[in-house]
């Protein structure tokens, strides 16, 4: 039987997004920061301006360095500099997962080159628990659609297939219970697949991997 990584392969222009579900690494107060700054994927230079922002701070795995970024509440996802932020009053940096009132100075489409935190707004960061939990996902199949900007665009996988290839003998959902020795479950009756239209742009076409973007636009396609 074809192995996961391989059935994924043949699933075009696809992207997951697993809701409800967190691989978290357990960060703590005094984690060192990533010194070299993370290459960024946005695009759309602008005029520097400061805009005044709120949010839950994340930190991405990404490579080489790792990335982080603000969940902010207007609905969109910035790009912090490459340095863990720091608390004002005590100076520690802050972990992730804490909410947070600061001040980007914005050079790009969500990209703040530097930050002034203003003020830690959570002071626990209430950990997700990633072991030992039966989990019901979301996965939400990505499809683009057409406009002025973006002509014959191709479609998302099918929603069926998808489906299959997590609840199916040998599955993804069998491949996470066993990877993480049954510590990560599946709802199997739970988990559920959905189609979701965003609309294209040429922002979306030359920052093909900003996929905060593109999550982003796709939470805003679910019901309220």
């Amino acid at each position: 039987m074809p192995s996961p990584e391989s059935r994924w392969r043949r699933l075009p222009l696809i992207l997951l997004l697993v809701f409800h579900m967190q691989i978290v690494w357990q960060f703590t107060d005094t984690m060192a920061a990533a010194q070299t700054p993370s290459p960024s994927p946005r695009s759309f230079p602008m005029p520097a301006i400061s805009i005044p922002l709120q949010g839950r701070l994340l930190y991405h795995t990404t490579r080489p360095n790792g990335t982080w970024v603000l969940q902010a509440t207007d609905g969109n996802t910035y790009l912090l500099p490459a340095k863990q932020p720091v608390n004002p009053w005590s100076g520690a940096p802050v972990a992730p997962n804490r909410w947070l009132k600061l001040v980007c100075n914005q050079v790009a489409a969500r990209v703040c080159s530097r930050i002034t935190v203003l003020e830690v707004l959570q002071t626990d960061p209430g950990r997700v628990q990633s072991a030992d939990v039966i989990l019901s996902p979301l996965v939400m199949v990505v499809s683009l659609s057409n406009s002025t900007e973006c002509n014959n665009v191709q479609e998302g996988a099918n929603v069926t297939d998808v489906q299959k290839a997590f609840l199916e003998k040998n599955g993804y959902a069998d491949y996470f219970n066993s990877c993480s020795y049954g510590l990560m479950q599946f709802d199997k009756e739970a988990l559920k697949v959905v189609s979701t239209i965003i609309p294209c742009s040429a922002e979306i076409l030359t920052s093909p991997c900003d996929v905060d973007f593109i999550a982003d636009l796709a939470r805003q396609q679910l019901p309220s």
